[in-house]
């Protein structure tokens, strides 16, 4: 949809193949408006109008492309400054794709998993959400850990003890995000956590 034009009609429209996983996420590039991702329980898929058309390319499941198994996901979204993409899973690990290396550059579509990466201790990864770089990960142990852009760990929230995180929202505060901090010292904007039941 175009949301500054006038119209009834979305500007482009798919429908995915009916004996195909049904998605349950779906997730704009910070580096590309062009571009979407979408994911069910095993299947990813990557969108693109780029070109003037609705594209999508759904590549080999992770498990197959890694050799080993896969838990179910449970959602996906592009990395920050890379062209890579991430697919968090039930067990709290992360599939990593990233552009296939024997395509043309401009070619940002065709992706393969490249790598499982543990981002939790055996806890489902509810909700992910990037900021100012940082990929902030919500679990059901109610937990929220924050990585950087290389998937290490820059901070663990543990204390919460509100349930299993569903979501994170963080306030607007553009200043709080400012200065470098010491190893110890997340800099950060408030953050609100949204959670399955009390604790």
């Amino acid at each position: 949809w175009d949301l500054a034009a006038d119209g009834e009609k979305p500007l482009y429209s798919h429908q995915v193949n009916s004996t195909a996983e049904e998605q349950l996420s779906v997730r704009f590039s910070p580096e590309a408006p062009t571009e979407i991702v979408t994911a069910g329980g095993r299947i990813v898929i990557f969108w693109s109008w780029a070109s003037g058309t609705l594209e999508c390319y759904a590549p080999e499941e992770a498990g197959a492309s890694l050799q080993q198994p896969v838990s179910p996901l449970t959602g996906s979204l592009f990395l920050p400054g890379s062209r890579r993409a991430l697919s968090s899973t039930t067990d709290g690990q992360a599939v990593v794709w990233d552009v296939v290396s024997n395509v043309p550059e401009a070619d940002t579509l065709r992706r393969r998993a490249v790598k499982l990466v543990r981002l939790a201790s055996r806890s489902t990864i509810r909700c992910a959400v990037v900021m100012h770089g940082l990929l902030f990960v919500g679990t059901a142990d109610g937990h929220v850990r924050a990585f950087n852009s290389e998937l290490r760990l820059v901070a663990w929230f543990e204390d919460i003890a509100a349930g299993p995180v569903t979501s994170i929202s963080f306030s607007h505060d553009a200043a709080a995000w400012e200065g470098k901090g010491g190893a110890d010292d997340l800099r950060c904007a408030d953050f609100i956590v949204g959670t399955a039941g009390g604790g």
